[in-house]
């Protein structure tokens, strides 16, 4: 029996003696539900059926005569979901998280708090705004723009008519731990994600509109065919008319990817990448490009899953550990170590809210036979 195929097993010979955790009984009743939606379960078919008839006769009698909802959703939050994928076949993992406080004797000890909105923004005489600790109201002026922070604590950019002076260059930088979101001074929408920066003009002017990143952005660019709008990253120029779009320029991941949800962009190879054959590629809606040693190409992708950072959700793709928590470590800063060899056939797909706690996330995780140790801001992942 593989380790997926004794997970399962013990978890469902605990439902039935009735000795679960709460956790482990959500989990079991949604496995249920999502595997009945599915059809595939990982079981043979007779084991299957009986298993059915097993879970639903311990449901509610409120919830087993009506089958498309089986937990009263307004007195629980979702802290994580992940699909740990394995040879074997699948699991689904969900841990709720009552809205009351945890028990103290239940709670991780050096738990870490989820990441939040803060950033520094830079001005072009070097001095710098820590934005998280601004007021709301007018910031400061830079060339022909005042900069205010909004009442929903974002970051515009308002053009002074009446005042005329040099272009002028401005960077916000958001650290581990944390996201912002600016409008540009064209009206374009940023989002900036964890561990990320973009520098860009307080004015655009001439016939573009350049702004360069690092880490990940999505941009909801505002259309102007006269001017058009040029995104550069580490290895790549990505130009664009008017579109919706993300751009993926951590140093620490394989590739730099760009993922295109509304109107079209053109991918360029830039710098030492310039000598490779096809330095150009087109991209439409739900493809992403994916540059590797100068190489480029697409996928088709699903772009929830791609932007669901912005909307408050972090999404793994049959990602390994380790891309798991290249992704945790950014948003919760912390510094991620491994003692032990990790399985490479045990993946991950699903999603986590950016609003739980990091034990609650790691909790979840554990349930895939993987250890974590929270030290300070220090988590060790071992078998």
């Amino acid at each position: 029996m593989g380790d997926l195929d004794s997970i399962q097993e013990q978890l469902l010979e605990k439902y039935r003696q009735g000795i679960c955790t709460p956790e482990e009984k959500i989990l079991v009743e949604h496995w249920y539900n999502e595997v009945s939606k599915n059809a595939d379960t990982g079981f043979q078919e007779p084991d299957y059926v009986h298993l059915r008839e097993e879970i639903w006769a311990r449901l509610p009698p409120a919830v087993n005569t009506k089958r498309t909802s089986y937990l009263n959703w307004s007195r629980l939050s979702a802290a994580a979901v992940i699909l740990v994928t394995l040879s074997a076949g699948f699991f689904l993992m969900k841990n709720y998280t009552a809205k009351q406080e945890v028990p103290a004797d239940q709670q991780i000890a050096n738990d870490v708090l989820p990441g939040s909105n803060k950033a520094t923004l830079s001005l072009s005489d070097g001095s710098q705004i820590v934005l998280n600790d601004a007021k709301n109201g007018m910031l400061t002026r830079q060339g022909n723009a005042s900069i205010v922070k909004l009442a929903n604590g974002e970051i515009a950019y308002q053009k002074d008519n009446a005042r005329t002076g040099v272009v002028l260059y401005n960077t916000m930088t958001t650290p581990r731990g944390g996201q912002y979101k600016l409008t540009l001074p064209d009206g374009t929408r940023v989002w900036l994600n964890a561990a990320s920066s973009i520098t860009y003009p307080t004015a655009f002017t001439g016939t573009q509109r350049q702004v360069n990143i690092t880490g990940e952005a999505y941009f909801e660019v505002t259309k102007n065919k006269a001017m058009p709008f040029s995104v550069k990253s580490e290895g790549q120029m990505v130009q664009v008319l008017g579109t919706h779009f993300n751009v993926n320029t951590y140093p620490d991941e394989s590739a730099v990817k760009t993922t295109l949800l509304e109107g079209s962009v053109k991918i360029s190879l830039a710098g030492s990448a310039l000598n490779k054959k096809n330095t150009e590629l087109m991209i439409k809606p739900n493809e992403q490009s994916v540059l590797v040693n100068g190489v480029i190409s697409k996928v088709n992708v699903d772009v929830d899953d791609i932007v669901a950072w912005k909307n408050g959700e972090t999404t793994f793709n049959n990602s390994d550990i380790k891309s798991v928590m290249r992704q945790l470590a950014r948003w919760y800063d912390i510094e991620v170590s491994f003692n032990g060899k990790i399985p490479e056939e045990r993946v991950f797909s699903g999603e986590i809210s950016r609003n739980a706690r990091l034990s609650e996330v790691l909790k979840v995780l554990q349930l895939s036979k993987i250890n974590f140790k929270i030290e300070g801001k220090k988590v060790i992942v071992s078998p």
